[in-house]
């Protein structure tokens, strides 16, 4: 693997769980809304576009980026007991093979 792949991979993952933080979040809502100050909508077709092109699609990834993560958290579980619990009835099925079976050798 060459060193920029190395690096860009790790960009990617620091950027990635940055990007993935409520803490982003109200970042975000912080600096829209506090540019009201400097240049604030006046008609309400100004308005809805502020909503939705500025504030809508600037704390939508952050919010994206979360669920994700905790579906991901949840999908990673529920794939974790499935696999322990097959692994348990193999586990049990060669035991009771064994037992059914002593004259073979093996598992």
């Amino acid at each position: 693997m060459t060193y920029l792949k190395r690096f860009s991979d790790w960009v990617a993952g620091h950027a990635a769980a940055i990007v993935a933080t409520m803490a982003l979040f109200w970042l975000l809502n912080v600096v829209i809304f506090a540019s009201l100050f400097f240049q604030r909508p006046h008609t309400p077709q100004q308005w809805l576009l502020f909503f939705v092109t500025i504030w809508f699609q600037g704390v939508s990834l952050p919010l994206i980026a979360k669920v994700t993560n905790l579906q991901g958290d949840r999908t990673e579980k529920i794939q974790r007991e499935t696999h322990d619990a097959v692994m348990q009835e193999l586990a049990e099925l060669k035991q009771l093979h064994r037992e059914l079976h002593p004259h073979e050798g093996g598992s």
